[in-house]
């Protein structure tokens, strides 16, 4: 693509590494500054159409109308590897006469300057109709095989977790503080036809707290604790770790006031406008959802009160640190009627 105001220039591959400029009255007439270009069967009739980006105009959208030539079209669909299957390699084989014709593409990000191609792996395949196989690398190194598919169709492939396959993997929810119920989900991937076990450590400490598969687990003391999640069946194990931040759910009192000294309100809130209001000036205030995401940080608040609002539903944590040191969590919901 060019970068100054000329025309679109289009080539036809002739497939003996020469090229073949396409002549156009539309292509001549469309001028711009053209700085990328991507492919994709928009219109689901098999063949590649072509969209360019114009940085000093509207872009511009080539439509393909075929030449009544074969194709086939994969939809991957990551399992073990990337979702997209990025990275992953597709072979297809075609006999013609005593020849083995192999052609090749790669599952990319990216296609060019700003530019990001159909991420369906497009082969085209001439007048002829039969497909002898066709092979998947997936990213994760293993090869999966389709023989003999029908050509003029997109087929939608999902990876085959391999044999003996474990990778061990969780996600965390809830508020990371002592006395709340945190809930450890695994999120492992592995061949279920044979049977998995699973060995929570919580602590680090060697010991293992729990073999469900997804605990819930309760910590009573503060601390930054490393957990990690074992899998094993008859063939390996695969661990999977990853620290954790586990903060007091209220300071010690003793400092002057009560624990019920900091008020947040109304609670519930159908409007998700919320207050914390305290006796004493307030320092700072996170709130975090569920999840154990943060929804909101203050700066220093050097008041009394404090009017929040909040792109969110359901239920919330309001943590609020006052001047003296004392720090405090309520629980509150928000934005349900």
């Amino acid at each position: 693509m060019c970068s100054t105001d000329v025309p679109v220039e289009f080539f036809i591959n002739n497939g003996d590494k020469t090229f073949t400029e396409v002549e156009s009255e539309e292509l001549v007439s469309t001028l711009g500054s053209y700085y990328g270009v991507a492919l994709g069967d928009y219109n689901g009739d098999g063949y590649l159409d072509a969209l360019v980006a114009n940085v000093e105009g509207s872009n511009a959208l080539y439509r393909n109308t075929g030449s009544g030539n074969s194709w086939v079209q994969l939809k991957l669909e990551g399992v073990v590897s990337n979702y997209a299957a990025i990275g992953a390699r597709v072979y297809l084989y075609q006999s013609s006469g005593e020849t083995v014709i192999r052609k090749m593409r790669e599952l990319a990000s990216n296609s060019g300057y700003s530019s990001l191609n159909d991420l369906r792996v497009h082969f085209g395949l001439g007048e002829n109709t039969s497909i002898d196989s066709i092979e998947i690398h997936w990213p994760e190194a293993h090869v999966q095989k389709i023989y003999s598919p029908t050509a003029n169709q997109t087929l939608e492939v999902a990876e085959v977790i391999p044999d003996a396959y474990l990778q061990s993997h969780f996600s965390i929810s809830g508020v990371q503080i002592t006395g709340e119920e945190i809930s450890f989900t695994s999120n492992s991937k592995y061949d279920d036809s044979y049977e998995v076990s699973f060995a929570w450590d919580f602590n680090d400490d060697g010991v293992v707290d729990s073999e469900e598969e997804s605990p819930m687990y309760v910590y009573t003391e503060p601390g930054v604790f490393d957990v990690s999640l074992e899998i094993s069946n008859s063939e390996g194990i695969s661990t999977f770790s990853r620290f954790l931040d586990i903060e007091l759910s209220q300071a010690p009192l003793g400092l002057g006031l009560e624990a019920s000294s900091i008020k947040v309100y109304p609670n519930p809130s159908e409007s998700r406008h919320i207050t914390i209001e305290s006796e004493e000036t307030i320092e700072h205030v996170v709130i975090w959802g569920m999840s154990g995401n943060k929804l909101f940080e203050s700066g220093k608040v050097d008041r009394k009160e404090l009017k929040v609002s909040l792109n969110y539903s359901g239920v919330v944590f309001v943590e609020t640190l006052l001047q003296s040191g004392v720090k405090e969590t309520h629980k509150a919901v928000i934005g349900i009627k």
